[in-house]
């Protein structure tokens, strides 16, 4: 006996068990969790009683999350559950909340501590024994999830090691690389025997001009001008927009302008192609472009494979580039990068210190100031009296040395004079002798005898005048009020010298003069007349006015320099200053240029190369 009435039910769950099916086998054969998010969802649904709407809601590799699948799939994206969904989140536990006519149910599936998906179910029951058996469910459902996840991840992070395998390995092969064609070379046939590319093209920007300048197996270009054109037009497109551009576009992001690759989509047979600038500190310097195969296309992994590696390379091949180019172009190229960045955006503590050095220049060229000519100095006596030995003769005493004060007259070393006092007592005695025998001589009226007695009686005491004087020079005094210069005799006591010998010097206290060592150099902006100051050594707080009264027009050499001597007067002296002190002088040359003042000196030495170089 045939019951109709059981027919269509008979349809329905056959048609609801192939779904079912259907959704197992998609489910298994996922290859990812985002492939595999609407069957899942789909299972769950099926297996859990009076549901009557679900929503998956996972993390995305871009940050933050995002509903990737609802249920039933031919129904609006339920809001209640996506709502219910966000308090999952941010509570990281189960949900329940009641709304019309139904119990929403939310389960946030973790991995470790994250939180990477939430399942939402809108149940038509009320009662708490179905709802703990719906969470549970759900949490044994979320295994699949779990375990997809995982596999995602394993496969991202391989993927990432896979990237930078593949990017050292390239930087490795382009920094080993003779030269920068070489390196290019490489790097092309690297990425297309590794992606199984049609071709790769690498092209470089040359005053703001793209040039295509390799090509893989290619060798020259001679024959393909076309097809070079076309690659430059598709580069300096990528460039311009400042992005990668991926012909036909995998998502609805396509870039504004993408005609020059349509037109080289074409001519390549209708090969996928992907263009990428390639940047040197964020400024472009050429485009990496790549071409797959007709029917063939690059997924998002390989893509993203190729971006970092052209990332990597950019700079890399820009500078061995430039490390190759003629020294007139790397100068040129430096000038253009700088002012580039002069004039473009960014680098402002550059353009002001540049901006600084511009206001400095154009103030100090036409800024004077005064010009000095820098010497080391010796400060010595306006005059210097040397004591010199009157004779031959021994040292008895001497109570000076230099650097004493002393006043005039006082006694600064004595003879012995003991030989000298026997010999004047000798001449005494003759000369009393000679006037005894002239006496008699007169009384006895001999007047020849007489006037010979009377010559030696004038002989004797014209002895006895130099005997005197010798006596009287052996006590060496002060000429004037100064200070004593040089000479020490306090360790000679008892020695010998000799007639004309230098035992001191002595200088007055009141009246200096200034010896200034001038380098060759700067003699001739040195003027009689010319005032300048003195900073001794000894008194770094008291600089001393002066006034060159002399040129001396003889060099000499003075700590490996050929120096002149230029004297000066002290204008104002003190009692702080003696002779013998050092320090540094300054002769005010005049009013010059600030500019040429500071570079005087590499001028000088500049001229006098070049002069020497080329004249």
């Amino acid at each position: 006996m045939n019951h109709p009435a059981e027919e269509p039910l008979t349809a329905v769950s056959r048609a609801s068990a192939e779904a079912t099916d259907r959704h197992w086998s998609m489910l298994i054969q996922a290859a990812s969790l985002q492939a595999a998010a609407q069957s899942w969802l789909a299972v769950m649904c099926e297996q859990v009683d009076e549901t009557n709407a679900g929503l998956l809601v996972l993390q995305q590799a871009a940050g933050g999350y995002q509903p990737v699948a609802h249920w039933p799939e031919d129904q609006l994206l339920p809001e209640p559950l996506r709502s219910l969904a966000g308090v999952a989140l941010e509570s990281a536990k189960g949900t329940v909340r009641k709304a019309d006519n139904a119990t929403l149910i939310a389960y946030p599936v973790k991995s470790g501590e994250q939180v990477f998906a939430v399942a939402c179910l809108s149940v038509t029951t009320d009662n708490m024994a179905r709802i703990r058996k719906t969470m549970r469910q759900l949490q044994w459902g979320s295994s699949w999830l779990r375990d997809l996840w995982q596999r995602d991840s394993r496969q991202l992070e391989d993927g990432r090691q896979r990237l930078t395998h593949l990017a050292l390995d390239i930087i490795g092969d382009t920094l080993e690389a003779s030269s920068a064609k070489v390196a290019e070379h490489d790097l092309v046939h690297r990425l297309v025997a590794e992606f199984a590319l049609e071709r790769a093209s690498l092209g470089f920007l040359d005053h703001q001009q793209l040039r295509v300048t390799t090509i893989s197996h290619s060798a020259s270009f001679g024959e393909e001008m076309n097809l070079i054109r076309q690659i430059g037009e598709a580069m300096d497109e990528a460039i311009e927009q400042g992005t990668s551009i991926v012909y036909p576009s995998t998502d609805s992001e396509t870039p504004v302008m993408v005609r020059a690759h349509e037109s080289l989509h074409h001519a390549n047979r209708d090969g996928m192609i992907l263009t990428i600038p390639l940047l040197k500190c964020g400024e472009p310097v050429g485009a990496l472009l790549c071409e797959a195969g007709r029917g063939q296309e690059l997924n998002r992994q390989q893509v993203d494979l190729i971006a970092a590696v052209a990332a990597y390379m950019g700079g890399l091949l820009f500078e061995k580039r430039c490390n190759d180019a003629h020294i007139l172009s790397k100068v040129r190229q430096s000038a253009r990068v700088q002012w580039t960045r002069m004039t473009g955006r960014g680098y402002t503590g550059r353009k002001l210190c540049v901006a600084l050095l511009v206001v400095l220049g154009v103030l100090f060229t036409f800024l004077s100031g005064t010009y000095q000519v820098k010497a080391n100095a010796v400060l010595k006596g306006q005059i210097q009296r040397a004591i010199v030995a009157p004779f031959d003769g021994f040292i008895l005493n001497s109570d000076v040395r230099a650097g004493d004060v002393v006043q005039a007259g006082d006694l600064m070393a004595a003879f012995d004079d003991r030989d000298l006092a026997l010999e004047r007592l000798n001449w005494v005695s003759q000369k009393q002798e000679y006037l005894f025998e002239y006496n008699r001589a007169l009384g006895s009226r001999k007047r020849a005898e007489a006037k010979v007695y009377e010559a030696r009686v004038t002989q004797a005491e014209i002895q006895l005048e130099l005997l005197d004087q010798q006596l009287a020079r052996t006590r060496l005094t002060a000429p004037f009020d100064g200070v004593v210069v040089s000479g020490d005799l306090s360790q000679s006591i008892g020695g010998s010298r000799k007639r004309g010998e230098v035992l001191f010097e002595v200088a007055p206290l009141d009246a200096y003069r200034l010896t200034l060592l001038v380098d060759e150099s700067q003699i001739t902006d040195v003027r009689v007349g010319q005032q300048g100051k003195f900073l001794a050594a000894s008194l770094p707080d008291a600089p001393f006015s002066f006034e060159v009264s002399k040129i001396t027009p003889v060099a000499r050499a003075e700590e490996g320099k050929t120096v002149f001597e230029v004297e000066a007067m002290v204008l104002h002296s003190t009692a702080q200053l003696l002779p013998g002190m050092q320090g540094l002088g300054k002769i005010n040359a005049g009013e010059r240029n600030l500019l040429w003042i500071w570079t005087r000196s590499f001028g000088h030495w500049l001229r006098l190369h070049l002069w020497s170089l080329f004249d």
